[in-house]
């Protein structure tokens, strides 16, 4: 449900399956009343095993081949489309792209296109391959997901798999059982979003499939006037009002939102909904803004904030920020380590590096006080309040009040101190 694009990643993934003429969805979930806003006729509710998820797809009275995919996932609709010709000729098939150096999931290393074992979290040289949690698979093995049983099926030796259940491994089960499963390596981004970094790369993906953009687009009711473009083209909501700000390149907007008095907007941003963004603020490349954000007064803002976010008096944002976020004045979050090497983040022990884990990351209704900064790749939970002038340098719980112990030196001075009498 978090958002890609300023729209959330289940339903940007339903609607590229709708524009490919899949019309039969089905939302596999725990209950939620936020999952009822998602424009799709079916649910299924799953409470307690954990395993009911394949049970709950392995009982649908399916008439014909199926699509699975995890809603954690981010992919292009040129790879989806891709995925979809395999259903329509009842091939199965998984999605997949080539293995980066020590990274986690499962992998494969695929004899032409087609795969005969799948490793759970493998070294590097067992395979060439990674593996995603979205497939096709033919009407006759639909059944088969039933016996999904726990764990990561086939794993190096020394490993040590967990006891959850994963769809790429009833994959690995049903090749056992003589399925043939192939391999679309995709030819876009894809992103399994497990962590806060990795929604900062979806977007960041998200943003540069503005290049699309071939002319302009203005909306009704919107006023676009003194603008300077380098380049590119703009796609303009509803009743919107610009004008003296600089775009960079290609932007979209959406509705009932005012840019101007000398913004910069940089190539490849969405800006969401009810936004007002002006007096010299900075909006760098391939930046989301969310819907009802206030970015004034020479903010600088990278990354992705969402709903109602905060941002003014010459603040430096990159990130990841929450829901209804207060960056209060001279708040800096670093990019850099002074060796410019990517900072590492360890969740349950293990350690990720990437191009984003550099980034800070806000979660909901947190506020911050004036001159704080955050150095780069910490993490700072919901509901917090870290006060004015606090070095941020490790991870903050949700619901934590930090606050700077201050040492201060109280004497009397005055003109005499100077010579005068």
């Amino acid at each position: 449900m978090l958002p890609v694009g300023n729209e959330s990643l289940l339903e940007r993934n339903i609607n590229i399956l709708k524009n490919q003429g899949i019309q039969d969805i089905y939302v596999i979930g725990k209950q939620s009343a936020v999952l009822k806003r998602i424009a799709v006729d079916n649910f299924c509710v799953f409470e307690e095993m954990q395993n009911e998820i394949f049970l709950q797809i392995a009982g649908l009275e399916i008439p014909g081949n199926v699509l699975i995919m995890y809603g954690s996932l981010y992919l292009e609709d040129g790879d989806m489309a891709a995925l979809v010709q395999y259903l329509d000729q009842g091939t199965a098939a998984v999605l997949g792209r080539p293995w980066k150096e020590q990274e986690s999931g499962f992998g494969a290393c695929p004899d032409g296109d087609r795969i005969h074992t799948i490793y759970g979290h493998p070294r590097d040289h067992y395979v060439d391959t990674r593996i995603f949690g979205a497939c096709v698979l033919p009407k006759s093995w639909i059944s088969a997901l039933q016996y999904t049983v726990r764990g990561a099926g086939v794993i190096n030796c020394g490993q040590m798999p967990d006891e959850q259940y994963y769809l790429e491994s009833a994959l690995g089960q049903m090749i056992g059982l003589g399925m043939e499963l192939h391999v679309y390596i995709c030819e876009r981004p894809v992103v399994q979003i497990r962590f806060p970094w990795e929604l900062f790369e979806a977007n960041r993906y998200c943003c540069r499939t503005l290049s699309e953009l071939k002319e302009d687009c203005i909306g009704a009711g919107s006023m676009v006037q003194d603008v300077y473009r380098k380049q590119g083209f703009l796609k303009v909501g509803k009743n919107c009002r610009i004008r003296r700000v600089t775009f960079e390149g290609n932007c979209v907007i959406g509705d009932n939102v005012v840019l101007e008095d000398g913004a910069v907007i940089g190539n490849n941003c969405m800006i969401g909904s009810g936004s007002v963004i002006r007096h010299s603020c900075m909006i760098h490349e391939e930046t989301v803004i969310g819907p009802g954000n206030k970015v004034d007064f020479g903010a600088e803002i990278s990354g992705v904030t969402m709903e109602g976010t905060a941002a003014v008096h010459g603040c430096e944002v990159f990130g990841v920020v929450g829901r209804y976020v207060d960056i209060a004045a001279g708040v800096v979050m670093a990019v850099l380590r002074f060796d410019d090497a990517q900072v590492p983040r360890r969740v349950n022990g293990r350690v990720y590096r990437s191009a984003y884990t550099n980034c800070v990351c806000i979660g909901d209704y947190t506020r911050t006080g004036v001159h704080t900064t955050f150095l780069p790749g910490v993490s700072v939970g919901s509901r917090c309040a870290v006060g004015p002038g606090v070095l941020v340098e490790k991870d903050v719980r949700d619901n934590t009040l930090l606050l700077l112990r201050q040492e201060t030196v109280q004497k009397e001075w005055g003109s005499a101190r100077y010579g005068w009498q």
